[in-house]
């Protein structure tokens, strides 16, 4: 008999505990979204602007969700667009340049064929930079490299991009040359921007 009413005193312990087990997996259960969205935010912030977050709920939290990846749907065509635009734009501005390079080899005069042929020379560096940039915002672009002095690249951008406006620069040149496998366009872009 003391056995039994001792067994009798753990069956609302048990039950209390049994409803304790059930209410942590159905709260864990109900919260679980949050995490999702919370991880597919942190994902997007990070520039991964494809990915989605799947919840399939009818809830409060499934509505923002869905609205989560609409927003990252909307932003993604914004940017598709624009480097659509900038695509066009360079395409269409490259096939002038291309004639007025044309017509200024022809010219006869020494000094304005040269100042033309300069400035013509630095919008196409300007689209191509322009272009680098939009390809380095994407997550995946292709480098385009190739075996290079990068002493005499640096050299080279450096005295063409400065020595007109006065700045004198002396690069101390190793005895030996040192050769990499860089993308020239790239390396020329992050020195603009130094």
């Amino acid at each position: 008999r003391e056995q039994r009413e001792g067994f009798r005193g753990w069956i609302p312990l048990a039950i209390v505990l049994g409803l304790l087990l059930v209410l942590y997996y159905a709260i864990r259960r109900l919260f679980s979204p949050i995490q999702t969205i919370r991880d597919g935010v942190q994902r997007f912030g990070a520039g991964e602007i494809e990915h989605r977050i799947n919840i399939k709920r009818k809830d409060e939290l499934g509505t923002l969700a869905n609205s989560v990846n609409t927003m990252a749907e909307d932003i993604q065509q914004m940017l598709d667009a624009k480097r659509q635009l900038l695509l066009a734009i360079s395409h269409e501005l490259r096939s002038p340049l291309t004639r007025s390079r044309l017509a200024a080899e022809m010219l006869d005069d020494s000094t304005n064929k040269e100042q033309l042929i300069s400035d013509i020379n630095e919008m196409e560096t300007l689209i191509e930079e322009l272009m680098e940039t939009e390809r380095l915002s994407t997550s995946h672009s292709k480098l385009n490299t190739e075996r290079q002095d990068i002493v005499a690249l640096i050299s080279d951008f450096v005295s063409a991009r400065y020595e007109e406006n006065g700045i004198d620069i002396v690069l101390k040149r190793p005895e030996t040359v040192i050769t990499l496998d860089i993308d020239a366009t790239r390396i020329k872009l992050l020195l603009k921007n130094v």
